[in-house]
């Protein structure tokens, strides 16, 4: 890594260095963090979550965003601030089909279907890892 580069890709950050750019050449694994998929975080947890923030994708509410985004407004079995895990997952997901560049400049109706798909698909692997687990509990008992 270039001397005064951050591992999240941001130049400008270390010693002797000036102003603070985007370093194109950090690897994506270094930006993106630390490979684990959406499935691999407890199912029991975030697969309700991730539902309930798909359910919320429409809402101008800021009571309804603040729930997932603040640790004031925490709601009954939803973690404080897991908006930014969830949101977190969907950029890492993204990641792997667009550069980081265009990453940075989607707006509009292409980001939300974008992120309407990464939380179905989100959705569909927490599901499947649950009924996985229970179809593992259920061959033990036997």
């Amino acid at each position: 890594m270039p001397a005064g580069t951050s591992a999240f890709g941001i130049e400008g950050t270390g010693p002797g260095t000036e102003g603070g750019r985007f370093n194109s050449e950090a690897l994506s694994q270094k930006i993106m963090g630390d490979g684990a998929s959406p499935a691999d975080r407890d199912p029991a947890l975030m697969g309700p979550v991730v539902a309930m923030i798909r359910g919320s994708m429409d809402s101008t509410n800021p009571a309804e965003q603040n729930k997932f985004l603040t640790y004031t407004a925490a709601t009954a079995g939803v973690p404080v601030r897991v908006g930014y895990l969830v949101g977190y997952e969907i950029a890492k997901a993204l990641a792997v089909e667009y550069e980081l560049n265009d990453l940075t400049t989607l707006r509009g109706p292409k980001l939300r279907k974008l992120m309407s798909s990464q939380l179905e698909q989100m959705s569909a692997a927490y599901l499947a890892q649950q009924r996985n687990a229970a179809e593992g509990r259920a061959a033990r008992a036997q």
